[in-house]
């Protein structure tokens, strides 16, 4: 019924704890989060704050806390 749906987006928006992706800010789970920056990320929402080019922690540059490509 309609609470079940509503229990859905408020699990789904506050999740039920644990460590949010800071780039889709979802849970991201020990087993696929990276951290950089100081930061948890799932591995897909790790990218260019420019050009959205997925990054690894080898390809990118942090300017203000921000990652970046090496291009950008």
């Amino acid at each position: 019924g309609s609470h079940t749906y509503l229990r859905a987006i408020i699990m789904s928006k506050w999740g039920g704890g644990g460590i949010k992706c800071f780039g889709c800010e979802k849970t991201v789970y020990a087993t696929e989060k990276i951290n950089v920056l100081e930061k948890d990320w799932h591995k897909g929402c790790f990218k260019c704050t420019h050009c959205s080019t997925t990054l690894t922690m080898n390809n990118f540059a942090a300017i203000e806390g921000k990652p970046y490509c090496k291009a950008h």
